[in-house]
């Protein structure tokens, strides 16, 4: 009888044991789970971070592009305002040359009218 007690102590003391162990186990399997969702839940904020900062990089590049683009507009603005400055520039003096030209014409043409003229008058003086 004190064998068949002693037996069913042991027996008690090892499903004990074995029960004891099972939720040791279980303990750590949810442990390990906790730990899985929550480098889960931190890679997933991690993701939306750094999601947001590529947006927010995004939209700075094409502010930069933006501010890029109106700076080659205003170069291109004023490179053809210093063209149409220098043709002006360039018209201005050819017109300048061509009025000397006309008025030494004007001279000339005085001149010749102003020999003519004497010559007629010689001629006549001496008929």
């Amino acid at each position: 009888m004190e064998q068949r007690d002693g037996a069913e102590r042991g027996s008690r003391e090892m499903e004990q044991r074995d029960g004891a162990e099972r939720r040791s186990r279980e303990m750590e399997q949810r442990d390990g789970a906790e730990r899985w969702r929550d480098g889960a839940e931190r890679w997933s904020r991690e993701m939306e971070r750094w999601s947001r900062e590529m947006e927010q990089r995004d939209g700075e590049m094409e502010q930069r592009d933006g501010e890029t683009q109106q700076r080659d507009g205003e170069t291109e603005q004023r490179d053809g305002a210093e063209r149409w400055s220098r043709e002006m520039e360039r018209r201005s003096r050819e017109m300048e040359r061509r009025s000397r030209e006309m008025e030494r014409q004007s001279r000339e043409m005085e001149q010749r009218d102003g020999e003519t003229e004497q010559r007629d008058g010689a001629e006549r003086w001496s008929r």
